[in-house]
């Protein structure tokens, strides 16, 4: 089981209060400074700066946007979640203009948990991509 902390809490935080409040300040208290992202985007800074850098890229260029986590297992220290992002594309981001249409993607993600910490991070289901999909 993970060691220190609710994986319940650590994804509210995370999802609900960073991502879709904005509250981006949390991100270093939620990520370890060596956090590794197995599936950075184009450009992403490494670390905990990467996690701020895309966060507020999305909120910049989907201001609506909002997170809901569906499902979450826990196993070891490790946390998989299952979410649903929903909201306007309104800006450009990774060189896709605004669309101003509506979207719902499905995300899914591996985290691993250190000390209380989010030390690795996998996903899949890039939002990008259905951005670009929806530019065509």
């Amino acid at each position: 089981m993970v060691e220190h902390m609710n994986p319940n809490l650590l994804l509210s935080r995370l999802f609900d209060e960073a991502v879709n409040q904005g509250r981006i300040e949390l991100i270093g208290k939620l990520y370890a400074s060596s956090f590794i992202d197995h599936s950075p985007g184009p450009g992403q800074l490494p670390g905990p700066a990467g996690i701020i850098q895309v966060v507020n890229q999305y909120r910049d260029a989907i201001p609506d946007l909002k997170v809901k986590v569906e499902d979450i297992i826990v196993s070891g220290n490790r946390i998989a979640t299952r979410e649903t992002w929903h909201g306007t594309h309104m800006g450009e981001i990774a060189g896709i203009p605004a669309t101003k249409k509506q979207f719902t993607a499905t995300r899914m993600h591996i985290f691993r948990i250190e000390d209380g910490l989010i030390v690795e991070e996998w996903s899949a289901g890039s939002i990008i991509d259905l951005l670009r999909n929806a530019a065509d």
